[in-house]
Parts: structure tokens; C-alpha cells; sequence
């Protein structure tokens, strides 16, 4: 997939070629074309982008950061220094969101966090949030000054893979395409509540 990001107001369109699928988010709706996959386009629109900018976005306003110790990762013997990242209120779509981010000590880089999802759409009506899943940066290069990871896994808490992601071609200097927040005639609005 090629994912561009109006980082300034949080826009976003995805093209998956191989399966003709693409969807956009304009900061207010998201809707897609030839859109198949189980989970809303609205959740997928900024995933990554959250994903890759977890540093920066600890930042934003509303974001509630809290020290909590240090951790190990399953069998690796570094201890990393643990921060919680919570929401407040009227923040996002989807408030109840947790984070745990994993600094390494040494190269103060966040090596992992642990989040919890609480997108209605993609839970039964008896539950909350989805089960804890852990996020495992692989590789970084730097693009710009700026060190971006190149891959990351996605494991459930027992360690089981769930799913990678690998990352190329970052550019900063690429100009977002204004008319792609334009919606098609051929588009179908998501209407799923976070």
C-alpha cells in the first residue's frame, strides 16, 4: 500500500494497487473504493501513521503521559524505561486507547509499546477493548535527519506474531494531493462509530 499523510491536519489517502483498493480520510469522514477488508476504512486511515509517529504524537494536546517503571520485553534482558500514554477526554475518536511505550535506556528510542484498542466498530457489544497487543520496532533508517522505522511486528501478549509491516520509500518533500480529499461519486462513506 502507498500511504500519504497531510500531517498538519491529519488527512490521509491509502492506494493498494494490487487489489485495486483505496480509501481517504479528510479529518471528519473516511469512504473508500473496491474496499474489502473486515475492519472500517476509518480505522485503517491513520493506523500506521500512528504507529510510525508514536514519539511526536506523545506530544499532541490531550495526551496524557505518566512514568511507570521499567520492563523487560519477554526474553530480551534490556530493561526499558516504561511510559503510560492515555487520552484525555474528548480527545480522538477513541479516548480509551492505552499505550505503554518502551524507551530503550540506552539509545532513548521507543523500542515497543503495548496498546489496547476501543474501536466500537471492531468489538462485540459485550466488550470494551480489544485484548493488549504488542508493538515490536525492527528497523529504523534515517530519512531527512529524522530516524523512522523501516519495520515493525505486531504480537498478541503470548508472542505470537500477528502480523509485520514493512516500511519504504519515506519522503517528507512529497506534496499531499488536495483533489484526493475530494470524494468520487464511486465512494462509499464509512459510517462505523470509533
Amino acid at each position: 500500500s502507498r500511504i500519504m499523510v497531510d500531517q498538519e491536519k491529519r488527512r490521509a489517502y491509502i492506494d493498494t494497487p494490487a487489489t485495486g483498493e483505496q480509501i481517504a480520510w479528510d479529518g471528519r469522514r473516511a469512504w473508500s473504493i473496491n474496499w474489502k477488508q473486515s475492519y472500517p476504512p476509518r480505522f485503517l486511515a491513520l493506523l500506521n501513521y500512528y504507529f510510525l509517529n508514536l514519539p511526536w504524537l506523545a506530544m499532541d494536546p490531550g495526551v496524557k503521559l505518566a512514568t511507570a517503571g521499567e520492563d523487560s520485553l519477554w526474553d530480551d534482558p534490556t530493561r526499558y524505561k516504561i511510559v503510560k500514554m492515555s487520552f484525555m477526554p474528548g480527545t480522538g475518536d477513541t479516548p480509551g486507547d492505552t499505550y505503554r511505550l518502551y524507551i530503550d535506556p540506552e539509545s532513548k528510542r521507543l523500542k515497543a509499546c503495548a496498546y489496547t484498542v476501543t474501536y466500537r466498530a471492531l468489538l462485540p457489544d459485550s466488550v470494551d477493548s480489544m485484548p493488549e497487543h504488542i508493538l515490536v520496532y525492527e528497523d529504523f533508517t534515517k530519512v531527512d535527519g529524522l530516524v523512522v522505522p523501516t519495520r515493525y511486528t505486531i504480537y498478541s501478549t503470548d508472542r505470537t506474531p500477528l502480523a509485520i509491516c514493512e516500511i519504504r520509500d519515506w519522503s517528507f518533500d512529497r506534496p499531499f494531493d488536495e483533489k484526493r480529499m475530494t470524494m468520487p461519486d464511486s465512494a462509499i462513506v464509512d459510517e462505523s462509530k470509533p
